[in-house]
Order: C-alpha cells, then sequence, then structure tokens
C-alpha cells in the first residue's frame, strides 16, 4: 500500500495532533462507555495517550456482546475466569460502575481444531475473587447477571462493598449470615429469581435503610411480603403471592407496580384491602400499574376496599390483562374513577373465546377530566373492549390522543375493522387523535 495513501501513517507522518488523545478525559469517558468492551479497548491502537486513560476507565461492562465475540474464538468456560482476572489486574485506580453477563458454560463446545470433537466442560465462574477486587475499588454500581445453566451462590462476602449504591443481581442464591451488617448506603435493589438463604426477604429489605428504589422479580412466596423501608420511592414486584404485601413503612412510595404470575385469590383479603387502602390514603402515589390477576388476588373484600378509596395524587396508571368480563371490566372502571387527577392511562385486555356482552352502565358523570393519553396495547377487537374505549372517549374531555400499537397494521383485516368501530365512537374532546405509535 502507498504510504502517502495510508490514512493511519500520514496521520503520523504529517505529524499532526493527536485529536483523540487531546480530548477532556470526561469526554473521552463518555465514548469509551458507549462502545463494547473490545472496541473500547481498541481506542488504544489509534491514540498515543489513551491507553493509560483506558486502563484507569472506572467503568467496566463484560455484557453478553463481549463473550460473544468471545465464544467465536474459544469454548468461553475456558477463558472466562482468565480474561476476567487479566482485565481486573491490568486495571489501574477505582471501579465505580461494573456490568457482567455470566454466559452458558455448560454447553457442549465443538473445537476449532477439531470438527468432529465435542467436549463438555463443567466449571463455574470464581465471582469471590471478583468481589474482593471489587470492594477494595471503591465499587458502587454492580450488575451480575447469571445467564449460565445452573444457579451460582454469592456469598456474605458482597456487604463488604461499603461504598456500593446500585445492586442488581440475577439467578443467584445470596448467602446472608444472621450477624453480617447488610447494605447500609444502597439506593437501588434489583433482585431477579434470587433466593435468600440466611435471611428472609422481609428481614433483607429492612436492613438496608437508605433504599429508594426496589426489583424483585420471580419471588414465589405464601408468607405475608413485608416492605419496611421508610425512604422508599419506587417499588416493583412480579412473582406469585398467596398473602399480601405490607407497605406501612412506605409512607413516601411515589410509584408501585405489581405484576402477578398466577390467577389466585389472597389467602388473606383483609390484608390484600389493606395494601389498597394503604396505597390511597397513606402514601401519596402517583404512578399505580396493577399488572396481570390483580383484581382476581383482590377478591371481592378487596374490590370493596378500591371502590371506597380515592387515589388524589394518582397521574399514570397502568391496567394490565383486565379479563373481559362484566365484574372485571366494572371493576376497572371503578378503579378509573378513583383517580380523579389521573393524566395518563395504559391498558390492556386479556383476550376470551367466550367473553361477555354486557353493558357498561356507569355514566363516568365528572370523571377523566384531566386524561390526557391513552395508550392501549394488544388490544383484542371484542365488543367489550370497544364499549370500554366508548366509555373513556364519552368521558374525557381533554383527550388528546388515544395511541394504538403499530403492529396491528400487519394485520390489515383486523385493522380495518376495529378502526372503523373506533371511528364511529363519539368524542367528548376535540382534540383527540388516534395514533397508531
Amino acid at each position: 500500500m502507498d504510504r502517502d495513501r495510508d490514512p493511519k501513517r500520514r496521520f503520523i507522518i504529517d505529524g499532526k495532533a493527536d485529536l483523540i488523545s487531546d480530548l477532556p478525559s470526561s469526554v473521552l469517558h463518555n465514548i469509551v462507555d458507549r462502545l463494547p468492551l473490545r472496541e473500547a479497548a481498541r481506542l488504544c491502537v489509534i491514540s498515543k495517550n489513551i491507553n493509560q486513560k483506558w486502563l484507569s476507565f472506572p467503568n467496566l461492562k463484560l455484557d453478553d456482546h463481549f463473550f460473544e465475540v468471545l465464544s467465536e474464538e474459544m469454548h468461553p468456560c475456558y477463558e472466562f475466569n482468565r480474561i476476567l482476572s487479566k482485565i481486573l489486574l491490568s486495571h489501574n485506580g477505582p471501579i465505580l460502575k461494573f456490568f457482567l453477563h455470566i454466559p452458558n458454560m455448560d454447553r457442549p463446545h465443538t473445537l476449532r481444531y477439531n470438527p468432529f470433537s465435542v467436549l463438555r466442560y463443567e466449571c463455574s465462574p470464581e465471582i469471590g475473587p471478583l468481589i474482593s477486587h471489587l470492594s477494595r475499588n471503591g465499587i458502587q454500581e454492580m450488575t451480575l447477571d447469571n445467564c449460565s445453566s445452573s444457579r451460582l451462590q454469592l456469598s456474605s462476602q458482597i456487604f463488604s462493598c461499603l461504598e456500593l449504591e446500585k445492586f442488581k443481581l440475577c439467578r443467584f442464591d445470596l448467602i446472608i449470615p444472621p450477624s453480617v451488617n447488610i447494605f447500609k448506603n444502597v439506593t437501588r435493589i434489583e433482585l431477579e429469581c434470587v433466593i435468600l438463604t440466611g435471611r428472609s426477604y422481609n428481614g433483607f429489605i429492612s436492613s438496608c435503610p437508605a433504599l429508594e428504589t426496589l426489583v424483585i422479580k420471580g419471588i414465589d412466596t405464601q408468607d405475608l411480603l413485608v416492605i419496611d423501608a421508610p425512604n422508599l420511592k419506587l417499588l416493583e414486584v412480579e412473582g406469585s403471592f398467596r398473602s399480601s404485601i405490607s407497605l406501612k413503612g412506605c409512607v413516601g412510595l411515589s410509584s408501585i407496580t405489581i405484576d402477578l404470575n398466577e390467577r389466585v385469590v389472597s389467602q388473606n383479603p383483609e390484608r390484600a384491602g389493606e395494601l389498597v387502602e394503604f396505597l390511597a390514603c397513606s402514601c401519596e402515589l402517583e404512578e399505580l400499574n396493577l399488572g396481570r390477576y390483580f383484581f382476581d388476588f383482590l377478591g371481592d373484600p378487596g374490590l370493596v376496599t378500591i371502590f371506597s378509596n380515592t387515589f388524589h395524587h394518582l397521574k399514570e396508571l397502568q391496567l394490565a390483562y383486565i379479563p373481559l368480563k362484566d365484574k372485571m371490566i366494572s371493576s376497572a372502571i371503578r378503579i378509573i374513577r378513583s383517580c380523579p387527577n389521573l393524566e395518563e392511562l395504559a391498558i390492556s385486555f386479556e383476550f376470551s373465546n367466550e367473553p361477555d356482552e354486557g353493558e357498561i352502565t356507569d355514566k363516568g358523570d365528572n370523571v377523566l377530566q384531566r386524561l390526557r393519553n391513552v395508550y392501549l396495547t394488544y388490544p383484542t377487537g371484542l365488543e367489550m373492549e370497544i364499549k370500554f374505549i366508548k366509555f373513556i372517549l364519552d368521558n374525557a374531555r381533554r383527550l388528546e390522543k388515544l395511541y394504538i400499537p403499530p403492529f396491528i397494521k400487519t394485520m390489515p383485516d383486523f385493522a380495518s375493522k376495529f378502526m372503523e368501530k373506533l371511528l364511529r365512537l363519539r368524542r367528548a374532546s376535540n382534540m383527540a387523535q388516534i395514533l397508531f405509535e
């Protein structure tokens, strides 16, 4: 190749300034933070001074893309611990953010040098030394995402990360000896399919006094889930509950999501009613997301509690997978009526081969006066759904937009019939638009 036509060589020969190296450290960090790890490391090749900055970069992200590229060259089990150790030992300075994706390393792997040999590597990543290293380097945000074929154990060594503020854990067994102090400075915790050993969820949560955001997914419990976190602002719980959730210590709660994995009625309906009453009366809740089977879970006592309370501060409401039955539709309308300051509503219905065909008798006087946007996800086109939409359009005098998911355009027959029904409905708001977005 002609040396003068090689941009890299011409860059050096001409003696021009190394523009990348001259960038401020904050700008370089923002660039590197948006690149996959391997591409970020390659910046060292094109810049004479960036190598030292790269080795001291405070955010490390070993994500699925990184290990996908790695697995093309060698089985990840063989390389995982070695590469992880090499990266950490080469790093200079504090590690403030750390993301680790743990790939499936037990799958059969065909070595490139012998296409007829299939070997199975039985191994597990060495998490202990990793946690020890991070605890000595000022870790503030940590994510451990286990996507391997088996669960992994995380020892109490994790609690030695005294400066940790945000912690996300997926598919681990977390060991908590009774005498160990839990996170004192953590403000955000996300636990997905995590089993606690040595302490219950109730005790674990109450030992995190600074907690502001809590996400628990994949929990399965027969007992009352007690969440005692006075600074909690956002709560998301997904799983199976047979009793209920107690939030009496969460007076600062502003957003809550409850999503159930199975259709069961609470074994403790009084507790379920207390949950609804607390959300309506004891905290200034602004966002409420009620997922699958919530109305079934409450049972009649809980539904009565909804009807007798008002959510004065609620601005955003999401109701998911509502059965197209008279009783459930009436319950949905009653909870909407209980939110006089509602501005945004997202709703979806559960498809049924035998939906009810009754009428919605609620006149909706003086409700939905502030509702501006409605999001209809997964429309069914069934008659009861159309009647519900009619109730919204009849009463939302300030409605600006009704959003329909664009995927229904891929079903032209359904889309045309559905839109024909919607366009026939009267709209109380002259500004109301129906948008496919």
